[in-house]
């Protein structure tokens, strides 16, 4: 054997076993020998390792699974993390890895979070109203998210889509605190939110233009929002005047109360009211009340 020949040989350890399963893509098995002999590693990590099990599943186009593992390899590491979403977008699957996303504790910077809500919002309306309904609004820039929404709004032909949009930007506005912009979509929809909204953010001194509104779209949640005196009787029944069904139902609520003195100055008008949409409830007014014009209640009973 000449020196040419001689080959130095060195032990089998835990770093060329993970070397091999790499190099023969058994990455299942390389992330459980590294977690199983991490101390006897010189060259291998489990982040080292995860990292390449990552690229090679997006690589393999499976990208449900590198997805799932993201938080075992990435943990808290919010570079990494950044890093690895990038990757995601490059191959246009942010929507994949947004439901293991960090949102709570350290949360990642707001672009990254703006970046899966516009492939949400250009591909996916209903996951883009619901992404907006469950992330905490601080995670993200609101102001860029509403002008984007905005802007694809004038693209979108289909009403279904429409409609899920203006309920997001509905949230969108409310999430600003701009409760006027919030309302109006919401009306627009004709959608329940709004009173909810109103409620929760005591809203009642924007309402008095939308009053008409709120009854044309349900008329017993708006009677159940008045009823708490927020808004005056008087700016009701002025924005009211103009829709007599709708007056009616309202000044019937407010002669229904335990406390019926806010409505005995528009007796009068429930006499006039009730004899053209409540016949059977005009009798016990005119016998309980004083407090409407006798010859115009004789009038109006004659005819």
């Amino acid at each position: 054997v000449s020196p040419k020949d001689i080959v130095a040989a060195s032990p089998y350890d835990a770093d060329d076993r993970i070397d091999w399963l790499i190099e023969h893509f058994k990455f299942e098995d390389a992330m459980e020998a590294v977690t199983s002999s991490e101390k006897d590693l010189q060259r291998h990590t489990k982040l080292s390792v995860g990292q390449s099990y990552l690229d090679h599943l997006l690589f393999l186009e499976q990208y449900q699974e590198a997805a799932k593992l993201c938080h075992n390899i990435l943990g808290n590491n919010k570079r990494l993390w950044e890093e690895e979403v990038l990757k995601f977008a490059r191959v246009h699957q942010l929507r994949t890895v947004s439901p293991y996303l960090p949102l709570d504790s350290n949360p990642l910077e707001p672009y990254i979070y703006e970046m899966v809500l516009y492939e949400f919002l250009k591909t996916d309306p209903e996951g883009f109203l619901s992404k907006i309904k469950e992330w905490p609004p601080v995670l993200y820039n609101v102001p860029a998210v509403v002008n984007a929404t905005l802007e694809h709004l004038l693209v979108v032909s289909q009403q279904t889509f429409k409609s899920v949009l203006l309920e997001a930007l509905a949230l969108l506005y409310s999430y600003d605190n701009k409760y006027d912009k919030a309302l109006q979509m919401y009306l627009k929809l004709g959608h329940s939110g709004v009173f909810d909204l109103i409620a929760k953010h005591n809203l009642y001194g924007v309402i008095h233009n939308m009053i008409e509104d709120l009854m044309e779209l349900n008329a017993d949640l708006t009677i159940t929002l008045l009823d708490s005196g927020e808004v005056p009787p008087d700016i009701v029944v002025a924005r009211l005047s103009s829709n007599k069904h709708l007056l009616y139902r309202y000044l019937d609520a407010l002669d229904q109360r335990k406390d019926r003195s806010a409505a005995k100055k528009y007796h009068g008008l429930l006499v006039s009211l009730y004899a053209d949409f409540a016949k059977d409830k005009l009798l016990a007014l005119l016998r309980r009340s004083d407090h409407y014009p006798i010859q115009e209640a004789l009038n109006i009973c004659k005819d």
